[in-house]
């Protein structure tokens, strides 16, 4: 099943995942060149790349505007980050166990590569898109304001 397979792409990808982080779908807009696959095992299919997967993998096609739940570590592969997700709000309305599930590609591995278009999940915290260069951690910001107020 998907589930499994995401709960063993998390174990195999080094220890537990302890995060809570969610990612919402950007940039794909209508060009059906663009889209985004959720597939059954960590392969790296990117929109507009011209690489699609074979029907049998994949588990859903995603959508701007829908937000997906990161379960467990990212991965390189060929050049992309690939990490396992859950369909965001699926876990309400049944089982963890029936939650759609899968692999999908974040991000090239070479951000120099790619501008804005090239960007198809944004961070969310709080419900809120979250700045790229705030990943530090909270006891750094801290600090760092600290030192602004002297």
């Amino acid at each position: 099943s998907a589930a499994a397979a995401a709960a063993a792409a998390a174990a195999a990808a080094g220890g537990t995942w302890d995060k809570n982080r969610m990612w919402k779908v950007v940039n794909l807009g209508t060009d059906k060149a663009r889209t985004l696959p959720l597939v059954s095992r960590p392969e790296p299919f990117a929109p507009g790349v011209g690489r699609a997967p074979a029907e049998e993998i994949v588990v859903r096609w995603l959508r701007d505007g829908e937000v997906v739940e990161q379960v467990g570590h990212s991965k390189k592969m060929r050049g992309y980050m690939v990490m396992p997700v859950r369909l965001a709000g699926e876990r309400a309305n049944s089982s963890p166990e029936a939650a759609i599930t899968g692999f999908v590609t974040r991000r090239l591995v070479d951000k120099t590569r790619h501008g804005p278009e090239d960007v198809w999940f944004v961070e969310l915290r709080n419900g809120m898109e979250a700045d790229r260069g705030d990943r530090r951690r909270p006891q750094q910001r801290r600090r760092q304001g600290g030192m602004d107020e002297a």
